[in-house]
């Protein structure tokens, strides 16, 4: 699986059903997150609106203590996001590793981009979830 199939098998189909998601190719700006979102919160159903940047990892390393890094998560990325968050916006990366899905919050990402192990990327993240993707949870967090 890579990101563009993470994106049209898994999440516009599943969170898309909560609002409107529009998938980002900017060729001028190539920090910019994947997804800009606006969901409907419950129980007011008010419209929360911000930005996932995407990632997928084929396979986790083979050893616990190794680290994993994604190969396409650039300095670039890491920063829009944190100057996003740090500005009141709100945004997030949103990955699948494997059958593993993870919400990382920007305040957690400088991690993540050094590289981590998975039992510490599991612990940065927000939302995580084995063979399922954790609809209920991910709409909660984006929408909070």
């Amino acid at each position: 699986m890579t990101e563009r199939l993470f994106w049209s098998s898994t999440v516009r189909p599943i969170l898309g059903a909560f609002g409107k998601l529009e998938r980002i190719e900017n060729r001028v700006g190539d920090s910019t997150p994947d997804v800009c979102y606006c969901l409907k919160r419950q129980p007011d159903w008010n419209a929360v609106s911000g930005w996932i940047e995407l990632k997928h990892g084929a396979q986790w390393p083979v050893r616990p203590a190794t680290k994993f890094k994604f190969s396409y998560f650039t300095l670039g990325q890491m920063l829009w996001l944190e100057e996003w968050h740090n500005a009141g916006g709100r945004c997030c990366m949103l990955a699948q590793i494997e059958r593993d899905y993870m919400l990382v919050p920007p305040w957690r990402l400088r991690a993540i981009f050094d590289g981590v192990t998975k039992s510490d990327f599991m612990a940065l993240s927000e939302v995580n979830a084995h063979n399922v993707f954790p609809t209920s949870e991910v709409v909660r967090w984006l929408t909070r």
